[in-house]
């Protein structure tokens, strides 16, 4: 178990757009920036080369991986690349890789050299299982020697410096691939973070109701994974903040005690409203004391925060994967203090050990309370008000007393178990 990543905080890049650059060289130059900003790992979207037939855009998504075992030549060398994991490394970032297994695309040098290694469709088309993009062809798992390839281009990336991955739908490869990463490659080097996108139960039954995969939260975890995704509630709060319909909530709140229930000891999800699929929060919402109280709220739950970049930025609109987009580097200072300030209560250390319960006192308030088990009697207390109005909270957990508010590091000052909330707090007592 890696107990640092209860603390981490991983920052998502698409190297083509963080940057004017676009190439490793441009993201090294930043690697201060992500460092200044709290990050200690940095997960990289596909960095292989981007194929041709049925390219999306002009430029293609880097999830139509044409070569496993290369980088795209857009991005620079491999010297290049070697440069930007040593001044990482040097600054102690981790650098984690975003793998593509489940397809790959439809001009690949795998397909051209093993295409019994793809899955076909009932007439023997190349195809995918689930879905119809027209940039990809799915894998055929039933090949051992197509397991053995992907294992050691992982090998590779590991003996290059890489720390770890992050599997684009894991779910949908099979158990004994995820089996055999863990005997041969995650026992020879159990330092590797493992991440997954583990989807959300609808599109897992889908995929099960057509006879393919649809991996468990605890399956994984067997196999070694570190950290994975919390799919299954952030749909039903999603849908609260798009209708303010407390019925979702009530749901929301029923998965997520579900997620932590169901999930094994020493497993994690990560935490992070926004990523390369996702809206962003500025997307969703123009209420300032909205989108305030959903970042805090995200960076208050445990497991490792996840910051896919322009979130500091107060990114506002979905960046394209297909074409030149570059993230706005315009900065909201008080956003952006607001991001470093989060992270920098998320990387403290003192709150290693914790557990979480949640309680909803009236429609829209969030109250998390933080439990250090290494002194039973030291907590914090994290509200969160998901309306766009003040609303008064009267809870016993609220004792009467002083609170040090860790965000605006005010002293706040309870009175009858009540209190006032417009502004996220994260409130720890000093008398």
């Amino acid at each position: 178990m890696k107990t640092y990543l209860k603390n981490s905080c991983i920052y998502q890049v698409f190297v083509r757009n963080f940057t004017k650059e676009g190439d490793f060289k441009g993201l090294t130059k930043k690697l201060e920036y992500i460092k200044d900003l709290g990050c200690n790992i940095i997960q990289l979207l596909p960095i292989c080369p981007i194929g041709i037939v049925g390219r999306k855009g002009s430029l293609g998504s880097p999830y139509a991986i044409k070569d496993y075992n290369e980088i795209n030549e857009e991005y620079g060398t491999w010297n290049d690349f070697r440069k930007l994991i040593n001044k990482a490394h040097s600054l102690n970032i981790k650098i984690i890789l975003d793998i593509v297994y489940n397809h790959t695309s439809r001009d690949s040098k795998l397909l051209n050299e093993h295409p019994e290694w793809f899955y076909k469709d009932k007439d023997g088309n190349f195809a995918n299982k689930l879905g119809d993009w027209s940039d990809v062809f799915d894998l055929d798992y039933s090949n051992d020697q197509l397991q053995t390839y992907l294992i050691n281009s992982l090998e590779k990336y590991i003996t290059f410096g890489i720390d770890g991955f992050r599997f684009d739908v894991g779910s949908l490869i099979p158990k004994t691939f995820w089996f055999n990463v863990k005997t041969r490659l995650l026992n020879k080097y159990p330092h590797i973070i493992m991440l997954c996108e583990s989807i959300d139960y609808s599109f897992n039954l889908e995929a099960r109701r057509k006879g393919f995969n649809g991996l468990s939260d605890g399956e994984f975890i067997s196999y070694g994974f570190d950290l994975l995704y919390e799919y299954n509630s952030r749909s039903y709060l999603n849908k609260y903040f798009e209708t303010e319909d407390p019925l979702y909530f009530e749901k929301y709140k029923t998965i997520l005690a579900n997620e932590y229930q169901t999930l094994p000891e020493g497993g994690l999800r990560i935490r992070g409203y926004e990523n390369h699929d996702s809206c962003r929060i500025a997307e969703l919402t123009k209420n300032k004391q909205l989108r305030r109280n959903i970042l805090a709220y995200e960076f208050y739950l445990d497991g490792c925060s996840f910051v896919c970049n322009g979130l500091e930025t107060k990114q506002a609109r979905h960046i394209t994967l297909f074409d030149k987009d570059l993230m706005d580097t315009h900065i909201d200072k008080d956003w952006f203090e607001l991001v470093k300030k989060l992270i920098s209560i998320k990387r403290d250390e003192t709150n290693q050990d914790i557990a979480l319960s949640t309680i909803s006192e009236e429609k829209g308030l969030y109250l998390a309370i933080r439990n250090d088990y290494r002194t039973l009697d030291k907590y914090t207390l994290g509200l969160f008000n998901f309306s766009k109005r003040a609303l008064n909270i009267k809870n016993p957990y609220l004792l009467d007393g002083k609170y040090k508010d860790l965000i605006s590091n005010n002293v706040i000052e309870v009175k009858d178990n009540s209190l006032t909330i417009t502004e996220p707090l994260i409130l720890e007592k000093i008398n």
